[in-house]
């Protein structure tokens, strides 16, 4: 009978998911050159859609590109507000042993539907997935400016990013583990990382508390996406970014 119950309560999360509301769907396939604001898109710069690298199917892809000193790249979704998120999409560098080249930053905020950039400023985002330029400095999950976990990654390989966010104060949220597809529970107000099925560094999979003063209240969050700064290069290639509400 336990045995039983585990598959039925199982069956119960993964349907769950399985119903779950798409806020975005970018595939890039229905775009060339450059991109331009709309509904969800509220900023963008520096980003253009190309035919992606082999690595990635050879389809069309974002490529964010940010070599200038006096601009940065942006490109920032606002999406509607819920209770918590499943972010996925799909990452690869362009030029990992550029020795000149900064990071991209994978963030999120407040609701905010303006045009100007939300996302450049840690004191702005809830949390931050940020990847080296030079493949051998790694990646790190940070909350502001401090850094949460650091891992590695093999900067000729594109990197599948799943990223679950709880956006709720006291509730967790129930998800399936990419790796092992056993249940776990995320904490409240917290985000977890997994990319290629793995959890970064030592994270755990209840994930880590994000910056509160940006994430408190109840389905506050939904600006997201990619930001770098005039500091160095940015030169990646995004593509499938994926958005669902999930319920806690």
């Amino acid at each position: 009978m336990k045995k039983s119950f585990a598959v039925m309560f199982l069956c119960f999360l993964v349907a769950g998911l399985l119903h779950a509301e798409v806020l975005l769907d970018q595939t890039f396939d229905d775009a060339s050159g450059k991109m331009s604001p709309g509904k969800l898109l509220k900023r963008v710069n520096l980003v253009t859609v190309e035919p992606g690298p082999a690595a990635m199917g050879g389809t069309p892809a974002a490529h964010f590109l940010d070599s200038s000193a006096e601009e940065t790249g942006i490109l920032e979704y606002n999406l509607e507000k819920a209770g918590a998120f499943l972010i996925s999409f799909d990452v690869l560098n362009n030029t990992p042993a550029a020795e000149d080249g900064f990071r991209l930053i994978f963030g999120m905020g407040k609701d905010d539907q303006s045009k100007s950039v939300k996302l450049g400023s840690a004191a702005n985002r809830a949390f931050s997935l940020e990847i080296d330029q030079l493949a051998s400095k790694g990646l790190s999950v940070r909350i502001g400016k401090e850094s949460a976990f650091k891992g590695s990654y093999d900067g000729a390989s594109v990197q599948q990013v799943k990223i679950w966010v709880n956006d709720n104060d006291t509730a967790k949220l129930s998800y399936i583990r990419p790796d092992t597809k056993a249940a776990a529970q995320l904490n409240p107000d917290s985000v977890v990382v997994w990319i290629n099925d793995k959890l970064v560094a030592d994270e755990s999979d209840s994930g880590v508390a994000m910056q509160t003063v940006v994430s408190v209240g109840d389905a506050v969050l939904a600006r997201l996406g990619f930001v770098s700064q005039s500091k160095g290069t940015a030169d990646f290639w995004i593509d499938n970014l994926h958005v669902e509400s999930v319920s806690p």
